[in-house]
């Protein structure tokens, strides 16, 4: 069972609301406590156009995270105990933060790489399924982030053309919360690389 650090609920804050109503000497109407910080993925800048090579349409159509790790939840692993981190959260469902976070990377490291809508004619059809996406704290000085799954590579009509696993894991420089984002975003980006090298072993042959 995932377990996290309680927090004030409505129910409590509602309470406190009321005693403040009754009593004139009342000044605070929420209990103090400490904001919880919300974290996005930052993405490397673009690269220059190359200009080398015809460009590859592709659409991203699938990017699965674990149900664990797809929602504003922070998880982290140690052992055999996962929780998620009561001092942070995603600004948005993660699974939504990578898609795009991906997106923009995979373009930055390739810039014949052209995302299409769907409905658009595509060379390619790319589908991203995570089986991790999680700080693990087996080192709590510096956690490492860690993303595994698999890539794979359609034609347009839907016939599998690669399959590449992934196994990623970024340390982050120290145990704050800042740090450990920015090795969530160096994932990622890692994660875009591999996809880049998944794609180019298709998209360049004849």
């Amino acid at each position: 069972m995932i377990g996290r650090t309680p927090m004030g609920t409505l129910a409590q804050a509602s309470l406190v609301l009321g005693v403040c109503v009754a009593l004139s000497g009342c000044v605070t109407v929420l209990p103090k406590q400490k904001a919880v910080r919300l974290y996005r993925l930052t993405t490397r800048a673009p690269a220059a156009a190359s200009g080398a090579g015809r460009a590859t349409h592709l659409i991203l159509e699938r990017l699965q995270a674990p149900s664990e790790s797809a929602g504003d939840g922070i998880l982290t692993v140690n052992g055999t105990e996962v929780a998620y981190l009561s001092t942070g959260r995603w600004a948005a469902p993660a699974e939504s933060l990578v898609h795009d976070a991906f997106e923009a990377d995979v373009s930055a490291i390739d810039s014949r790489v052209n995302w299409a809508a769907a409905g658009d004619p595509v060379d390619f059809r790319m589908g991203v399924v995570l089986t991790r996406f999680d700080v693990d704290l087996a080192d709590a000085r510096r956690p490492a982030i860690t993303v595994t799954g698999h890539i794979e590579i359609r034609t347009a009509q839907g016939k599998l053309a690669q399959a590449c696993p992934v196994a990623v894991q970024d340390q982050a420089a120290d145990a704050t919360m800042s740090a450990v984002a920015k090795a969530f975003s160096q994932a990622v980006d890692d994660l875009a690389t591999r996809a880049t090298v998944c794609l180019s072993a298709v998209s360049s042959q004849p």
